[in-house]
């Protein structure tokens, strides 16, 4: 299997949500505690939201 691109992460992760829910995926968000700075550089580059907690998302997207 050959190696991921980091340029190919967004479009695989939205493929998968889009097969899983049925929906067309507009962003991508990762909620955890605990990302270091490094880490959040990388998903900024990536096209990824980094959340902190749950709560902090607008609850509009769960609706």
């Amino acid at each position: 299997m050959r190696q991921l691109i980091r340029q190919e992460l967004p479009a695989i992760l939205q493929q998968d949500s889009e097969k899983r829910h049925s929906r067309k995926a507009h962003r991508a968000l990762v909620i955890s505690p605990m990302v270091g700075r490094r880490a959040r550089e990388v998903a900024r580059k990536l096209g990824l939201e980094v959340y902190s907690y749950a709560e902090d998302v607008d609850p509009v997207l769960f609706s």
